[in-house]
């Protein structure tokens, strides 16, 4: 497994945790409606996607700053 830097870490991190504030603010709405599953999910999907993005972008400014 790839070691992370400091950055990525930290990133990967945040994202973490905002993923999981937006599950646990929707929680009660969840009991109420199911289907608010699939938007958190998809919401999640695209915080982790773009996080992905993110991390790639600073590990190839990394490389390249040498």
């Amino acid at each position: 497994m790839a070691k992370l830097d400091k950055v990525t870490l930290v990133l990967w991190v945040v994202t973490g945790l905002v993923v999981g504030s937006i599950f646990a603010s929707l929680s009660d709405v969840i009991r109420q409606n199911f289907l608010f599953v699939i938007y958190g999910g998809l919401v999640g999907a695209w915080i982790f996607f773009l996080t992905g993005i993110a991390a790639a972008y600073f590990k190839e400014r990394k490389m390249n700053s040498f």
